[in-house]
């Protein structure tokens, strides 16, 4: 009974302990802000009141002048599990939605621990628990806002693809498609892997077509449910159409914050001052930008030198390309959003020396609190 007890207890503390700590800080970053964190405005800023709308009242699409406005570019994951939360709890929209979002951050902690860190107490494995924990922006992953279903059902793809569970995968990978627009890039991403592992054509084709065909069907249902609510298939490009996206080169944002960061302090967020200022906005995020675009760099070249090139690595820098980038080929698209999605790149750090390991986690909780505090102050959009 007494190891069984120790076997759970290294199953369930390290995560659990760690979930602890974010969101300790995340209501800190709250309370810092000004803000109470018992009443319902903090935690619905920007885009959250979207999807609070879309839990509300479904989808909506009407005509503003030569556009077309309402709430359908936004995906629906979170917001039809906080409804159907909402009616079963008797909970608010507003807290159902909370809840979930931080029960799934709290989920993808523990399913990072016992997948792909196997439960070891070692440095690397420790360092990445805490970088997911802390990942930059995790305030998105803890308030109204779906990115902690992105990271749970992405990791939860990612370890099943590795395992040969196609079909697994695929419904993951489904269920990232319906949570975030990014999600949807997992049908590549496991297309390219399955399509570079040494195996006949014909199996290729086959895991291809359980995995990356059944995330799109994600996609698929999104599209479809849009159709029944609002009778047009095309009601997301519709919405997002006044915002003018263009295509960019991806290092427009990386080039950008280099460039603040050389003309001003990184530590400037320390100066921040209650009445924000863009300065201190932008300084915030140029930090945030480039520390991530670093611990792509180093575990991307950690991948590169391991000899043979394990699967998993091939896999994880596949997936790590293809949502660094892929994302800022658009414009109008904020960098610390991008930085949000990528928790799996914590999959990185037990891959590094241990002072990376160290520098990364404590640049990850340096980051992340200015910016949630910036988030609850409603600066974030």
């Amino acid at each position: 009974m007494a190891a069984m007890d120790r076997r759970r207890a290294a199953i369930l503390i390290p995560p659990l302990a760690a979930w602890g700590l974010s969101t300790a800080a995340i209501f800190g970053a709250c309370v810092w802000a000004g803000a109470s964190p018992w009443q319902a405005k903090p935690w619905v800023h920007g885009d959250g009141g979207l999807y609070l709308e879309i839990a509300k009242h479904g989808y909506v699409l009407y005509r503003c002048g030569i556009d077309w406005c309402g709430d359908t570019g936004w995906f629906p994951a979170l917001p039809w599990l906080a409804a159907a939360s909402h009616v079963v709890t008797g909970l608010s929209v507003v807290a159902a939605g909370v809840a979930i979002a931080m029960l799934f951050h709290w989920a993808t902690l523990q399913l990072l621990w016992v997948t792909f860190l196997g439960r070891q107490f070692t440095f690397g494995a420790i360092g990445a628990l805490l970088f997911a924990a802390f990942v930059p922006g995790v305030v998105f992953h803890e308030t109204f806002f779906p990115l902690s279903l992105l990271a749970f059902f992405t990791l939860l793809h990612l370890w099943l693809l590795y395992r040969g569970r196609w079909v697994g995968a695929g419904l993951a990978g489904a269920a990232a498609a319906l949570s975030y627009p990014v999600g949807v890039l997992l049908a590549l991403t496991s297309a390219v892997w399955l399509l570079a592992q040494a195996k006949p054509f014909t199996q290729k084709l086959h895991a291809i077509g359980a995995a990356s065909a059944l995330t799109l069907a994600g996609l698929g249902v999104f599209l479809i449910d849009q159709r029944l609510e609002l009778g047009r298939w095309n009601a997301y490009l519709l919405a997002q159409r006044k915002y003018d996206h263009v295509l960019e080169q991806p290092f427009a944002q990386l080039e950008n914050a280099l460039s603040i960061l050389h003309h001003h302090s990184p530590f400037a967020v320390t100066k921040i001052i209650p009445v924000q200022t863009t300065f201190g906005i932008t300084t915030v995020t140029a930090d945030e930008t480039v520390f991530v675009a670093a611990l792509l760099a180093c575990g991307l070249v950690a991948i590169a030198l391991q000899r043979p090139l394990d699967p998993l690595g091939l896999l994880l820098a596949i997936w790590a390309v293809a949502f660094w980038v892929i994302p800022q080929l658009e414009s109008e698209v904020q960098s610390y959003r991008i930085e949000a999605s990528l928790l799996p790149f914590a999959l990185f750090l037990p891959r590094l020396p241990r002072p990376l390991v160290a520098l990364f986690v404590l640049l990850a909780v340096a980051a992340s609190v200015p910016l949630a505090r910036l988030q609850f102050q409603g600066w974030l959009v």
